[in-house]
């Protein structure tokens, strides 16, 4: 695991989003891998890498960033702003390891450190050149410290 974390802010973004249930990386690529293909027949690319954002409860919203503007919902697929905050990111980028790892080494960093912890978290998922099936995936937890 890469225990390189960084605090930084994220601006506000346009998503395309689709919802899924019980969180798992497989579930989200899948999904990742619909959302993309359903934006190509529609001609519009994707903005920034796919993220996926995990409730509390493990539903999900895997989106993907779009700056087109004429794009409409339709169907399951829905468009959401996510706001502008800042985030504490870690690289998980050992496929024997689960994913859970690594976000607890961050979580119990963060809290060393003072930060409060805010949800939801979100998952980018990052191409892996030494094996595309399993991608890097930076953890992202939006948090908040008092100055």
């Amino acid at each position: 695991m890469n225990e390189n974390i960084t605090i930084k802010d994220v601006p506000k973004e346009r998503m395309l989003c689709l919802s899924g249930k019980d969180f798992s990386e497989t579930k989200a690529l899948e999904i990742i891998n619909q959302e993309i293909i359903w934006l190509a027949q529609k001609g519009i690319g994707i903005a920034d890498l796919p993220l996926a954002i995990v409730n509390e409860d493990k539903t999900f919203d895997v989106c993907a960033p779009i700056k087109e503007e004429k794009i409409k919902e339709e169907g399951d697929y829905k468009i959401k702003i996510l706001p502008s905050h800042r985030i504490a990111t870690i690289l998980h980028n050992e496929p024997d390891k689960p994913l859970s790892f690594a976000q607890e080494f961050l979580e119990r960093r963060l809290k060393y450190d003072g930060f409060t912890l805010l949800k939801p978290y979100r998952y980018i998922f990052r191409q892996n050149p030494q094996n595309p099936e399993k991608p890097f995936v930076e953890i992202q937890i939006p948090v908040h410290k008092q100055s």
